[in-house]
């Protein structure tokens, strides 16, 4: 009895695991958006970002990934995010300032 109790709670612990990488969700992540499933490969970019807040690469792609689905606002936090911890990050400030323009916001283009 005591057993089986012990191999149902190692059951229960291991299935609650997320034993993935970030890089595994972004792998994922990669697929989808090779499909043109922008929205479905966000949610992977999300869970990868939240293992490695500074993930360089996951926040592009988000970035990118809201820019094409016209989240704009959306893509240019994630790219300030960058500038964050890498505030030299040319696509990052190029991406912030198409961004913009795509908001008609061209004051705040210009600065990027």
């Amino acid at each position: 009895m005591l057993k089986n109790l012990i191999h149902i709670i190692l059951i229960v612990f291991c299935s609650s695991c997320d034993l993935r990488t970030a890089e595994d969700y972004y792998n994922l992540a990669y697929d989808l958006e090779e499909k043109g499933k922008f929205q479905e490969a966000i949610k992977f970019l999300d869970k990868a970002i939240e293992k490695r807040p500074n993930f360089r690469p996951a926040l592009l792609n988000r970035g990118g990934d809201k820019s094409i689905l016209e989240d704009y606002e959306g893509a240019i936090k994630d790219y300030e995010k960058i500038l964050e911890f890498d505030s030299d990050n040319t696509l990052a400030l190029m991406n912030i300032g198409n961004n913009f323009k795509r908001l008609n916001q061209y004051e705040k283009a210009i600065n990027y």
